[in-house]
């Protein structure tokens, strides 16, 4: 799926420093950003194919797409919305947008709920067309 349409192809480990080691657990999820040598990712029974391309996509290097530091531009943070100790899934990472437009559609990006602490939004499009209360499957 994901090399279908990414220049990223996956192979069976042989001897490499840098890998993606998938283990059976009870979550979903990986370091965000790569760590280099053997990176975990836990892929539990309530995985679906959505959660386990975004933890992939965080094993290989990306960070979440509302977190880029031209989101404002896209998107308001509720922050008094967000599950306390949660708050760093929403800080802005420094680094290059590579000239690619803000993509709504992700399968890095945020849900319009996710970790909220009240049922209130977390992040608030500026795009009224935005399909941010789906989510990853």
């Amino acid at each position: 799926m994901i090399s279908d349409q990414t220049c990223i192809l996956f192979h069976e480990y042989t001897n490499e420093i840098n890998y993606i080691n998938i283990i059976s657990g009870t979550g979903c999820a990986s370091y965000v950003g790569f760590q280099g040598g053997a990176q975990s990712l836990y892929f539990g029974r309530a995985c679906n194919v959505g959660n386990l391309c975004h933890e992939l996509m965080h094993a290989l290097g990306l960070h979440h797409e509302h977190t880029r530091p031209d989101r404002d531009q896209y998107v308001t943070i509720q922050w008094d919305n967000v599950v306390p100790g949660k708050q760093d899934n929403f800080k802005v990472k420094e680094g290059d947008t590579q000239d690619l437009p803000y993509d709504y559609d992700s399968i890095m990006h945020y849900g319009t709920y996710y970790f909220s602490s009240n049922r209130n939004p977390t992040i608030d499009s500026k795009k009224r067309e935005s399909r941010l209360d789906r989510e990853i499957t």
